[in-house]
């Protein structure tokens, strides 16, 4: 654990240092205009219904998404919903079960008609832990 640490560290001592840094979101701190890591950073290691790798462009220019899809686990209304993440298309997709429509945003798993949800998924922690 202490290596990962040590190396998640040695990433955001380089990546707050390199000049030029490419930043899509204009993530800013102070006056001096320097790249703030912590976001992207934030990004791929927060908690997923996906194991993302990379990201890829085809020959037209758009991005496709390279993952590995998770069980989704869900309890509403008395309904127990099972099937991949998969469905979701990357966030870009509703999910229908009976009369309960899923929505994925920002890795938040919410019910269309206000229903409470209650996500018993294996998530991309979860399975870090398995092995």
């Amino acid at each position: 654990m202490s290596n990962i640490f040590k190396i998640f560290t040695l990433v955001i001592i380089i990546l707050s240092n390199v000049k030029g840094y490419s930043n899509p979101n204009n993530n800013k701190v102070g006056n001096a205009g320097t790249y703030d890591p912590v976001p992207a950073v934030m990004h791929h290691i927060a908690d997923s219904h996906e194991w993302h790798f990379f990201d890829y462009k085809d020959a037209k220019g758009h991005e496709h998404p390279v993952s590995i899809p998770l069980p989704v686990i869900l309890y509403t209304n008395g309904h127990l919903d099972v099937f991949m993440s998969s469905s979701f298309n990357h966030g870009h997709s509703l999910v229908k079960k009976g009369n309960r429509v899923y929505e994925l945003s920002h890795n938040k798993i919410t019910e269309k008609n206000g229903l409470q949800v209650i996500d018993i998924s294996i998530t991309k922690n979860v399975t870090s832990m398995l092995f």
